[in-house]
Order: structure tokens, then sequence, then C-alpha cells
């Protein structure tokens, strides 16, 4: 597993989806965890959507090709 989130309050949940999405398919692929506990899930979520992703310390090493 690559990753994996907790969340505790119903706001977040769309910035951690779409980070989530971004670390499961850069660099190697792999799964990512989101645990959404039942209290978070039957709240009301008034988030706005993230368009952006904006993790820090997260980098993967991108795959080069040898010269032809």
């Amino acid at each position: 597993m690559k990753h994996s989130y907790l969340v505790k309050n119903a706001a977040d949940i769309r910035a951690w989806m779409k980070e989530a999405f971004h670390i499961a398919t850069t660099g190697r692929p792999g799964p990512v965890l989101i645990d959404l506990p039942k209290d978070v899930t039957q709240g009301p979520c008034t988030a706005p959507f993230v368009d952006q992703v904006n993790l820090p310390g997260y980098t993967f090493p991108v795959a080069r090709l040898p010269p032809t």
C-alpha cells in the first residue's frame, strides 16, 4: 500500500480523494486506503471540489528511456 487516510471530517473527503487518486496513479501504481468512519459518511459534505493537488513531500522517480 502506498498511503492511507483516516477521514475525520466530511469536508476533507473531496481533497483527500483527489490526493489518493494522484498518489495511486503516479510513479509505481499501487493501492491507497481511505478509511471513512460511519459518523463521517452520515454527515453532510459541503466542501468544494478540489481541482489541484499540493503534496510537497511526495515525489516519484521519472522513468528514463535509454538513448536511441
